[in-house]
């Protein structure tokens, strides 16, 4: 900007943020690094049936800490008709009833360790019981 005094006042460049690489961002590339390759190794080891199994025990493990995440995992087995296309074009159980069942499980975990009832849970427990039935 030039003033009536004909200085010159400039403003100090900011760095790129395309060039800041922090330690988060530098450990999320260490941490990505060696999953991909642990993960390999596990695949080169016992074959395809690990690429199933690692992310289950994950969604297992953050289901329940966080049940929401089983609940929207449900919601997109049912959504995009995951059971049906098990079921009737690859002749497999679909994932369905026992997401379900894993899902009652969680609840009742959480409400004999950490004490936690939902609002109206006896219904939704009765629903949920129903559909792993039927």
């Amino acid at each position: 900007m030039i003033t009536n005094d004909k200085t010159v006042n400039s403003i100090p460049m900011q760095k790129s943020s395309l060039l800041d690489i922090n330690k988060a961002s530098l450990m999320s590339v260490v941490i990505a690094s060696v999953l991909g390759i642990l993960i390999s190794i596990a695949v080169g080891q016992f074959g395809w049936l690990t690429l199933v199994t690692i992310p289950a025990l994950a969604m297992a493990f953050s289901t329940v800490s966080n049940p929401s995440l089983g609940l929207m995992a449900l919601i997109i087995v049912i959504f995009a008709q995951v059971q049906r296309a098990f079921t009737e074009f690859l002749g497999l159980p679909g994932p369905g009833q026992p997401l379900v069942g894993f899902l009652i499980m969680v609840i009742v975990i959480r409400m004999l360790l950490f004490n936690e009832r939902s609002v109206n849970w006896l219904r939704n427990s009765f629903i949920l019981v129903v559909y792993v039935v039927f």
